[in-house]
């Protein structure tokens, strides 16, 4: 049975307890003046510097898109397209599967390229669905808005589910280029 330890900084104090297959068992707190006695993962301040660089590179082009739709110099130009696709066609599902498949093992990175695609052509439809029926409608600053909250939430629950996993065990995006190939 596999298990870990969370730590969640709140206030001046850490709440730490053992995780068991995803769920809480138990639980104490230290004060912040005393570390905690073991190394555990840290949730907090400190999570948004170990952030998967993949994950912060999704959060971060999905902030990015948000100026480039809504400010005028900048919706004029070519990035408002390809920053638009991106989070329309590729990032919600990225999050998403990195949320659902935080191991390495889970999936190959081509089966999660094409199940983000796949995925965000399913969900996008739907979270326009569950827009249409609030008093907001289908226009572009609400999409907007719900896309990016839904992609950006995901993103950081993957990077907490991602730390939670073992260092070895933790996927993470390699770039396959050595001096070998030039």
């Amino acid at each position: 049975m596999r298990y870990g330890k969370l730590v969640i900084f709140s206030g001046n104090r850490y709440l730490i307890g053992r995780v068991f297959a995803g769920g809480w068992v138990e639980g104490d707190s230290w004060m912040s003046g005393r570390e905690p006695p073991v190394r555990q993962t840290v949730v907090g301040r400190s999570m948004l510097k170990r952030l998967p660089r993949d994950l912060a590179l999704v959060i971060l082009l999905t902030l990015a898109c948000i100026p480039s739709v809504l400010v005028p110099p900048l919706n004029e130009t070519p990035v408002r397209v390809l920053l638009g696709l991106l989070l329309v066609l590729f990032l919600p599902g990225y999050s998403l599967i990195a949320a659902l498949f935080p191991a390495k093992d889970d999936l190959d990175g081509i089966e999660r390229i094409a199940l983000s695609f796949g995925l965000s052509i399913a969900v996008v439809p739907l979270l326009g669905l569950a827009l249409n029926y609030t008093p907001f409608g289908i226009r572009l600053v609400p999409v907007l808005v719900v896309l990016s909250m839904f992609t950006v939430s995901l993103a950081v629950v993957a990077g907490v589910r991602r730390l939670g996993l073992p260092e070895g065990e933790r996927f993470v995006v390699g770039v396959g280029v050595s001096s070998e190939d030039f």
